[in-house]
């Protein structure tokens, strides 16, 4: 077996553990300036059924997205072979886990279920069946909780299409005759906008990920290994990387995390 490696990152528990990542930070900002432009600039606009059904889609909306952004905030994606490796002390518990497979992370210290299994070097954690570690919620998506990903990702499109749309009622409403006074209502539409375009493309990728029964980790090393033949090649120090070495063969095999 290859050295035990040690790493001073704290194992991160869920993604609202400090410290939180840029993007998960700026995209809390960006959801609060949204909804303060919408209902101080916009909703006023509206007459009382508008309102009424501003009110009723957003709360529809609105509680979908934060119930499955906190949901997959605060899910653990663990390897559960590593979860109960760690949790006991009893050495034959220990010596049946250690036999159920032929892998091990060396960066856990811990046999883990399966290939698919990868070590997150943001998180310092083993996720079954590893997908991506996505930054805005500041957590690792894999079997555990990728169902929970594709309802966050799919509400956040609902959410973002209302907004649009109430954004365009409202310019056709005003006959397009804006002022300097709509500039930020102008800026909520082109990111809703943009954030429609990019999180469609990301729907329809995983789509065609669920399709092929692939991760997107498995996506990217297959697309490395057919341009350099290495799965996968170490392009910089900003890559998350892990270690997985099977124990039979003493081979040690390098996996970039993405997102």
């Amino acid at each position: 077996m290859a050295d035990i490696i040690e790493l001073s990152i704290p194992i991160r528990k869920s993604g609202c553990q400090c410290p939180w990542n840029i993007y998960q930070s700026i995209s809390y900002l960006i959801f609060a300036g949204a909804i303060l432009i919408l209902f101080l600039q916009v909703f006023p606009e509206f007459e009382l059924l508008g309102q009424i059904l501003i009110i009723v889609f957003f709360i529809i909306t609105i509680t979908a997205l934060i119930f499955y952004a906190i949901k997959l905030t605060y899910s653990d994606p663990t390897d559960p072979l590593v979860i109960d490796f760690r949790s006991t002390i009893d050495p034959e518990l220990r010596d049946e886990l250690e036999n159920k497979t032929t892998r091990y992370c060396n960066f856990c210290k811990s046999p883990v279920s399966s290939i698919r299994s990868k070590h997150c070097m943001r998180c310092n954690r083993c996720t079954s069946i590893f997908d991506h570690h996505c930054k805005f919620v500041n957590n690792c998506v894999g079997e555990r909780n990728y169902h929970d990903f594709i309802k966050l990702i799919l509400a956040l499109e609902v959410f973002e299409v209302f907004l649009a749309s109430v954004c365009m009622v409202f310019f056709f409403h005003k006959y397009w005759d804006l002022s300097y006074l709509d500039i930020p209502i102008v800026a909520l539409l082109v990111k809703s906008i943009l954030v429609i375009a990019a999180n469609g493309y990301l729907i329809f990728f995983h789509v065609t990920l669920i399709k092929k029964n692939i991760t997107t980790y498995e996506y990217i090393s297959l697309r490395l290994k057919r341009n350099t033949e290495v799965i996968p090649r170490l392009h910089n120090e900003e890559n998350s990387l892990s270690y997985i070495k099977d124990r039979d063969s003493s081979v040690m095999y390098a996996n970039k995390d993405n997102l």
